[in-house]
């Protein structure tokens, strides 16, 4: 009976840490394996893609990154899918499996000395892994904590996903300190091991949480419906210009966070410490700028916020690189990557919230997940690779520059083509005919299906 659902309009005392902690884990998981895969690229470069060329070779592991990111639109659309259907619960726990196994695939992998072509392509394997899990997370868990969030907090527990990267980073970060310190046969041999199994630690607090979780009162209160992805294309504008809208926080994120660190140590000449330094300064400014902006955006405001802040970011991006690369320094490198992360953080902290709230119910992990997926496939997955080769074809520093600006001017032209109804509040979409499109009962003769608004 509806009358038995919860109702998901209805105000609910604020959710337990426990909650928070077990939606925002694998995320923060992914953050800390895709910074920590950045550390030790140095030193994995020659175990697994041995080349002549140091820059060769550093460019081979920066690609091995990026295709992980191929698989993800796929790992959205499957646990998404299967989040939509079996519920949010389900679909975390199974991400959380399937990262948790890749990694141990990556640590237990020889080197390239030792089995041959087999080593990069265990990676490959490994990395696959992860890609396709972590490409349902994402969605599955901002949905689950939009829709587990109080009314009134809706964007403020969305944006936590983006928040909880500062913890991976700050953990990552602590993690690098540690590597650094070791001797360099000790780190080829078994540090870089043990910098990728931290997380190992907490994978089992992680996996016993996400079984007791309480279902999303949200997905609970509305039909059960056979998702239909394919439908998802009924929203293809928005869908594509909010995919659009995140790639410049996307690539200037992994700018400095990703392919810096090995930059500055490799060809800056700056102390192997530097680079846990800034994740460290980055990351704060992360977990304190996105939920404090979040906290104040509205639908009415958020879209202002993002315009004036991606103007910000764009004028900032030239003046921010070329003050890291010209006589380069640790105070340098903290200024400027400061700068671009207080400003990528204020642009991306309404984001979670617009993305999910276009989605009813019934699709929304698969709809987020795939909105952030394309974006990634599209502009981040490969980025660092593209730095590198910019850098490599150029033989200047700062070229990175271009491809940044690049990703600032597609945002923009999307936030400018966004339909107003996309961020209107819901009485103002009332009359919008999208949401039973989307849908198709799982069996004739259920009735309309009803449908959630945020």
């Amino acid at each position: 009976m509806h009358s038995s659902r919860p109702d998901p309009g209805v105000s609910r005392k604020p959710l337990p840490v426990r909650v928070v902690f077990a939606a925002c884990f694998g995320n923060a998981l992914e953050f800390y394996s895709v910074t920590v895969y950045a550390f030790v690229a140095v030193t994995l470069s020659p175990i697994f893609f041995p080349h002549n060329d140091p820059a060769v070779s550093m460019l081979l592991t920066f690609g091995m990154f990026g295709i992980s990111y191929l698989v993800r639109p796929i790992g959205g659309i499957v646990i998404g899918a299967y989040g939509d259907r079996k519920g949010r619960r389900a679909a975390l726990l199974l991400s959380l499996e399937i990262t948790l196994a890749g990694t141990v695939v990556m640590i237990a992998t020889p080197s390239y000395a030792t089995i041959g072509i087999w080593a990069p392509l265990l990676v490959l394997v490994a990395r696959i892994m992860q890609g396709f899990a972590l490409g349902g997370e994402l969605g599955t868990a901002t949905a689950y904590l939009m829709e587990q969030g109080p009314v009134h907090r809706k964007p403020l527990f969305a944006s936590l996903q983006l928040a909880s990267q500062g913890l991976g980073g700050i953990v990552a970060a602590t993690a690098g300190v540690i590597f650094t310190n070791l001797a360099p046969v000790h780190r080829a041999s078994w540090g870089w091991r043990g910098m990728l199994a931290m997380p190992l630690l907490l994978a089992p607090i992680g996996v016993y949480i996400r079984k007791r979780l309480d279902e999303s009162y949200e997905f609970l209160s509305v039909e059960r419906a056979k998702v239909s992805t394919a439908r998802l294309m009924y929203h293809y504008r928005s869908l594509i210009l909010l995919s659009a809208a995140t790639i410049a926080a996307l690539t200037a994120n992994i700018y400095f966070r990703v392919y810096l660190p090995a930059f500055v140590s490799q060809t800056l000449g700056l102390p192997e410490w530097s680079p846990f330094v800034l994740m460290y300064i980055t990351s704060i400014i992360n977990m304190i700028v996105v939920p404090v902006v979040a906290r104040i955006s509205t639908p009415e405001n958020s879209r202002k916020i993002m315009i004036v802040a991606l103007l910000l970011l764009t004028i900032a991006v030239w003046p921010a690189i070329v003050l890291v690369t010209r006589q380069p320094s640790v105070t340098r490198m903290l200024v400027g990557c400061s700068i671009l992360t207080v400003l990528g953080a204020i642009y991306s902290a309404p984001q979670s919230y617009i993305i999910a709230r276009i989605f009813p119910t019934q699709v929304r992990s698969v709809g987020v997940a795939t909105s952030y997926n394309v974006a990634v496939l599209a502009f981040g997955g490969f980025a660092p690779a593209i730095y590198s080769g910019l850098v490599q074809l150029t033989g200047n520093p700062r070229s990175p520059a271009i491809y940044l600006l690049g990703a600032c001017a597609v945002s923009f032209v999307s936030l400018f083509f966004l339909p107003d109804q996309t961020i209107a509040p819901p009485a103002k979409r009332a009359a919008s005919p999208v949401r039973p499109a989307l849908l198709r009962p799982v069996q004739a003769g259920r009735g309309s299906m009803q449908h959630s608004e945020c």
